[in-house]
């Protein structure tokens, strides 16, 4: 199929947005915005997420906003930043089993090119400065509910523009949408800045027992944790705390979930590229960001996720130590 994703969208009628599961604020945040712009072009649009919304994402949208009904006569579906159709959860097999053309539009440097159209671009700091474009190649006017859904994504995945993805195009950006009604201090409160105490205590309870090997520093996030606190979970705050040690490269955080997988999340400073450690266990991501989920014991998958890492790094160290530049400076 040639189309471009502007004739896709343009040939459209009703749109069907995916949202992946465990929703971050580039995917929502994209995915709202996404839809205004499409029903502002006169289209039917639904947002789909599956999972309940963590409570920091909630200035975003109301139950109303979100559907969690899956295809019901969409001549078109869009997934929004995710490496692989399987983080969708079963609205991703029903819209393959459907057979309607799909845009994948993402950000991960390890996606799959699972849509029957793909939009990505590894370079972009988040899904939302992808659909920014989109947005603006498709003649849509950003207003203030758009630029708040989309200014939140960059801000979220960039860590409050910190990131090493953050271009001056990523601040130009920011600051149109900015302009264009959305406003920075709520988003970043309300993203990077506010907590539960309950959250706060598991982070304190997380942060007892974190551990150094090598140069990769992690800790878990436990079922019973939780339960005692009170608590739902740490979210990525913490592991990105935890990315500030300054003795390690690599940052791991193992949190054990009811549903059985433990979900690893994984930081990085420059030059330790993780989303290879996560390709390992079919997941994905950034070289400074990534995550999967592996089955097993707990302490199972430590063991075998640090074994992974470490090894990983090893032949990373080799792979530079024996590169062209790095002959050269010898």
């Amino acid at each position: 199929m040639n189309n471009s994703p502007l004739e896709l969208i343009h040939a459209s009628h009703q749109v069907l947005i995916l949202i992946h599961l465990s929703p971050d604020a580039d995917a929502l945040g994209s995915g709202l915005a996404l839809a205004r712009a499409l029903r502002r072009m006169g289209k039917r649009a639904r947002v789909v997420c599956l999972d309940p919304l963590p409570a920091h994402l909630k200035f975003l949208a109301s139950a109303e906003d979100l559907s969690a009904r899956h295809v019901q006569g969409e001549d078109l579906a869009i997934a929004l930043d995710s490496s692989d159709v399987h983080r969708f959860g079963p609205s991703g097999a029903e819209v393959a089993a459907a057979g309607i053309a799909v845009l994948n539009i993402d950000h991960h440097s390890t996606n799959q090119y699972f849509g029957t159209h793909n939009l990505v671009r590894p370079e972009a700091a988040a899904t939302a400065e992808i659909v920014y474009d989109l947005l603006v190649d498709l003649g849509v006017e950003i207003d203030a509910g758009i630029a708040t859904g989309l200014l939140a994504g960059l801000v979220s995945d960039t860590r409050g523009f910190r990131t090493v993805t953050t271009t001056p195009h990523t601040l130009e950006l920011a600051t149109g949408l900015m302009r264009a009604g959305a406003d920075l201090t709520v988003i970043t409160e309300q993203l990077l800045e506010q907590r539960d105490l309950s959250t706060v205590r598991l982070w304190g309870e997380i942060i007892e027992g974190v551990q150094l090997e090598g140069r990769i520093v992690w800790a878990v996030e436990s079922l019973e944790m939780r339960r005692q606190l009170g608590a739902a979970d740490a979210g990525d705050g913490v592991v990105n705390l935890l990315a500030t040690v300054k003795e390690a490269d690599v940052a791991i955080l193992f949190r054990e979930t009811n549903s059985g997988p433990v979900e690893v999340s994984l930081r990085s400073r420059r030059g330790a590229n993780v989303a290879r450690i996560a390709q390992r266990f079919a997941g994905g991501g950034h070289p400074q960001a990534a995550g999967c989920s592996v089955s097993g014991d707990l302490q199972e998958v430590v063991r075998r996720v640090l074994a992974a890492a470490q090894e990983e790094l090893a032949e990373q160290a080799a792979s530079e130590a024996t590169s062209p530049v790095a002959l050269r400076r010898s």
